[in-house]
């Protein structure tokens, strides 16, 4: 690394400003011409955003990040086709910070105490999973009107900077519990929301995915499909309600998240076995006869 420029020892902070997520459905896209007061950090969902900054072109895809120095001029080098989607976060260092060249060639942002912070100005993110996590859940609490809104950004956009840090640098297993991780909490949002969701696209928007690749990603962790998922959770939640409620059984469908009674039935008794009037039947008369309760 290039020891041209020296990092004074002390404290750096870094502060949120804005986040959000670009996409550009129906018209081709150029990025801005521009020199701003603020650190951008931009990173890929769909097609390529082609960009000049630092003295460089690159061209950023899905899974590629890149961060914009503060007070350096960047823009669009060619125009991107319509479909482009990126994450973008614009953000301040309070501190000393340089823009480095290190042996490899590439340009690295170094900031913190005794210039520990490194990060590459470009790169690809091994655990995109966990990225696509952090981003929604990053502008997600941006909306919210909480007063601790800011400082939550501000972790989050920690977090964020962490993991572009020390991207690339993680084994396959430590990849593979990233996952694990990701589809579990994405798995238990399906069991708390199952009643509302109307396809896989709900799911998929909700935590910044394609479709697609959600499907597979749950599929490859899980052996089930996102589908099965969802039905499981529907289905779990109407045994609830048979259980401790005297609803009729067309209503607890549609609570369920099913349009058509029938199509409730038959999914009912595939999964169970037995059909919904029969397993209310049957839990009503154990709990009567021997005051027991039964759990999913």
């Amino acid at each position: 690394m290039s020891s041209s420029q020296l990092i004074k020892p002390g404290a750096t902070l870094t502060e949120y400003c804005t986040a959000g997520k670009f996409l550009s459905e129906k018209q081709p896209m150029i990025h801005k011409r521009r020199t701003i007061d603020s650190f951008v950090v931009i990173y890929g969902v769909s097609g390529t955003v082609h960009l000049y900054s630092s003295g460089k072109n690159y061209d950023v895809s899905p899974d590629d990040y890149i961060i914009l120095p503060a007070l350096c001029e960047h823009y669009g080098t060619e125009e991107s086709p319509p479909g482009i989607s990126y994450y973008w976060c614009h953000f301040y260092i309070h501190g000393d910070y340089s823009i480095n060249e290190g042996d490899d060639g590439e340009k690295y942002l170094i900031f913190g105490e005794n210039s520990s912070f490194r990060i590459p100005l470009f790169g690809k993110v091994d655990q995109h999973e966990k990225m696509h996590l952090l981003f929604h859940q990053l502008i997600d609490s941006s909306r919210s009107p909480s007063p601790l809104s800011k400082t939550i950004c501000g972790n989050f956009l920690e977090i964020i900077l962490s993991e572009l840090a020390f991207s690339g640098h993680l084994s396959d297993n430590s990849a593979s519990l990233s996952q694990e991780a990701t589809v579990s909490n994405i798995i238990e949002w399906i069991r708390l929301n199952a009643a509302d969701i109307k396809r896989v696209s709900d799911v998929a928007d909700y935590f910044g995915y394609n479709s697609e690749y959600l499907t597979t990603l749950i599929k490859k962790v899980t052996d089930k499909s996102l589908v099965d998922h969802i039905t499981e959770s529907r289905i779990n939640l109407a045994k609830k309600l048979l259980r401790s409620t005297t609803l009729e059984i067309s209503e607890i469908a549609y609570m369920c998240g099913f349009s058509d009674d029938k199509y409730f039935f038959r999914v009912f008794k595939k999964l169970c076995d037995i059909s919904p009037g029969a397993y209310r039947k049957t839990y009503s008369n154990l709990h009567i006869n021997g005051n027991l309760h039964i759990d999913n």
